[in-house]
C-alpha cells in the first residue's frame, strides 16, 4: 500500500461551504494542484479528522483563538506531509484570489499543518 501524505488547513471565509466547494475545482485547476490531491472540507474547525495530537494542539489552540471556521484535510498519494502541506498553502494563496474573499476582508486568516516526528509543524514560506 502506498503512502499518502497528509496536512491539514484552516481558514476563515465567510461564504458558505457550498459556495466553497463550487469554486474548489477552478482554484485547484489555477493553484496546478496535482488531481490526486484528495480534499476534504470540514465546515466547523472540531469536526476535523484527525489523530488525537492534532485536536489536542493544533485544534485547541486555533478554537480558543476563534479565527478558523472552516478545515481542510488533504491527502496525496505517494508525498510527504510536507509535500501535502506545500500543494494546500498553493490552493489557500490561490483562494485569496478568488471570489471567495470578494468583497476583500481586511484581515486573511489561514494555517496550513502538517505531522512531522509525532507533532504538528506549521508550514511557513
Amino acid at each position: 500500500m502506498e503512502k499518502a501524505g497528509k496536512a491539514y488547513g484552516f481558514i476563515k471565509c465567510d461564504k458558505s461551504k457550498a459556495q466553497i466547494e463550487a469554486l474548489m475545482p477552478t482554484i485547484r485547476n489555477l493553484a496546478r494542484t496535482p488531481s490526486m490531491l484528495e480534499l476534504s472540507i470540514v465546515e466547523g474547525i472540531g469536526h476535523v479528522r484527525g489523530d488525537e495530537e492534532l485536536h489536542r494542539t493544533v485544534v485547541r489552540d486555533l478554537r480558543e483563538e476563534g479565527k478558523c471556521n472552516y478545515a481542510y484535510e488533504a491527502k496525496l498519494p505517494g508525498a510527504t506531509n510536507e509535500q501535502t502541506a506545500r500543494e494546500l498553502k498553493d490552493i489557500f494563496n490561490t483562494s485569496y484570489d478568488s471570489t471567495l474573499f470578494e468583497p476583500r476582508p481586511s484581515e486573511v486568516y489561514g494555517v496550513v499543518v502538517y505531522e512531522k516526528d509525532k507533532q504538528y509543524i506549521e508550514l511557513v514560506d
